[in-house]
Parts: structure tokens; sequence; C-alpha cells
């Protein structure tokens, strides 16, 4: 897939809209981290699953095989071939889970957060604090209006259209701290800041945010099926 990259909301501007491919964070003060952000699209290993899934840790591939639709198992694929490719995960023991399940490598410093959705993979690296999120761009007719607070499901009220970009910001602030949905979150989806900050890229019909513990300078890199399946 060919798709441009357009960074829409900065970690420090709610609103602003920017067409570059890269933008580090303006302002804001404090440290400035850079974050490593590469994206693949799924589709594009169609018909090579069984190339995917020979590349794979055994655990990831057991996870892949499983899917009952093709589309679910190239996600799978794409994920994992991302920390394939990236990180150098190539054994299930290359990873370690905390207690609330979030991933990280072993014996690393390198912290990283995974995600897929619609049919984008994404992965990100940092020497920090680190989520992200992907979703298919769109509002949905139903939601889960319990995830968020009054304010949120008020502002929501006023701006559908924005459902996407609360949501991702939720999912990639609650992996950053490594916590789930059980637990209280502490920060809101419409102030960024502390405790953390935001970047929202649009990439082929999908919307990726990225959260960090502080203003960061996000680079992205779209990935193709052949780097990913290059056995190396």
């Amino acid at each position: 897939m060919t798709a441009a990259f357009c960074v829409i909301y900065s970690v420090n501007d709610s609103r602003a809209s920017d067409s570059r491919s890269k933008r580090g964070a303006e302002g804001g003060g404090g440290r400035i981290g850079l974050i490593q952000i590469y994206l693949t699209d799924a589709r594009a290993l169609s018909g090579r699953r069984a190339e995917c899934l020979a590349l794979l840790p055994p655990g990831r591939r057991r996870e892949a095989g499983s899917f009952r639709e093709e589309e679910d198992g190239l996600l799978c694929c794409a994920a994992g071939l991302l920390l394939r490719r990236v990180l150098g995960v190539r054994a299930d023991g290359d990873l370690v889970y905390s207690a609330q399940g979030k991933p990280g490598l072993a014996g690393g410093d390198v912290q990283f957060s995974l995600s897929h959705g619609g049919s984008c993979a994404a992965l990100a690296v940092s020497g920090q604090p680190v989520g992200v999120d992907v979703e298919p761009q769109g509002s949905p007719a139903v939601f889960p209006r319990r995830a968020f607070t009054r304010e949120e499901l008020d502002y929501l009220e006023r701006k559908p259209e924005d459902f996407c970009l609360l949501w991702t910001r939720l999912e990639s602030g609650l992996k950053a701290e490594g916590a789930g949905f059980a637990g209280e979150r502490n920060f809101s989806l419409l102030h960024p800041g502390a405790p953390w900050h935001w970047e929202s890229l649009r990439y082929g019909g999908h919307l990726i945010t990225c959260a960090a513990d502080s203003p960061v300078e996000a680079r992205y890199t779209a990935l193709s099926a052949g780097v990913l399946l290059d056995p190396l």
C-alpha cells in the first residue's frame, strides 16, 4: 500500500494539522524523547501466510494460525514480523510480560508497544514508557460509554467524529502505563500533558496514536512485505 503520512494532532497542540511525514513536538518544555514508529499493511502479506508463519516464534505462530479469518491471521503475523524485523524477536523467550500483561524485551532497556487494527500493524519503540494504538477511522454507532468520563462523553456528543481520536488516546495511554481497563484511569483524553503526551497519525484509512510520558519526536517508517519476509 502506498499512503502518505499525515500527522494531525501533535502532543502539544490538540487541534494542529501538519502534512509532513515527520514532526517533533514544539514547545512544551522538558526533555524530548525519540520514538520510532514502524508501520505495515497486512494486506500486502495476502497469499503468503505460510511464509509468515515459518518466520514467527512458536507462540506467535500458534496464535496467528488459530484465527479462522485470513485477515485476522495476517494481522497477527504482521505484528510478529514487525517484532522480528525491528527488535530481533525470534523466540518466545525473547519477550517477558508484566503482571498486567505488558510485554517487554528480555534483558533489554528498550521499551515498545504493539498494536494492530483494520489492516494495519504498528510498533512503537523508545527508551521511555510508550504506548501505541491503531484503529480504522470512523465513528461506531455504539461504543462503551463507561470507558469515558462525563466531560469526554459531552465532547463526543458535540463531535462524534473525534471518537477514534479519543479511543486511540485511551488505548495508547493505558498501554504506556501497562494497565488495563479494570483499573481507575488517572488521565484525561481532552487535556494532553502529564502523565501522557500524544501524537496521532493518519495512515491508509487508519488512525495511529502514540502516548509518551514527555514531549516526543516521532519518526515513522513503513515496512513492506518484502522487508518483513526477508529471512535475514
